[in-house]
């Protein structure tokens, strides 16, 4: 199954969209994280100061655990996300990378 099908499971048009329907469905806690995400983000714009740099250190926190999420989802409906397609060329042999 790939990103086409989940859009199909989840009736959702975008793929970001899918992926976070199929985190709410189906990871635990994902849900949560999702909807930390949504509420940090309007107050992280708003703040400054030690204010900012302590949200901005938990909005990161909740993005890697989000990104560790969709890897996840990816490797459950056999698509690879961005993480793993950025490891992936990080790991690839540097005489077949052109280096």
């Amino acid at each position: 199954m790939g990103i086409k099908e989940l859009k199909e499971k989840y009736g959702v048009r975008g793929s970001v969209g899918a992926v976070n329907a199929a985190i709410r469905a189906e990871i635990p806690g994902g849900a949560n994280v999702l909807d930390a995400l949504t509420a940090l983000h309007p107050a992280l714009r708003r703040s400054s100061g030690r204010t900012r740099r302590d949200l901005e250190a938990t909005f990161e926190r909740l993005q890697s655990a989000r990104a560790a999420m969709v890897d996840d989802v990816a490797t459950r409906y056999g698509f690879k996300s961005r993480t793993q397609e950025e490891g992936d060329a990080k790991n690839a042999n540097p005489v077949e990378s052109g280096a």
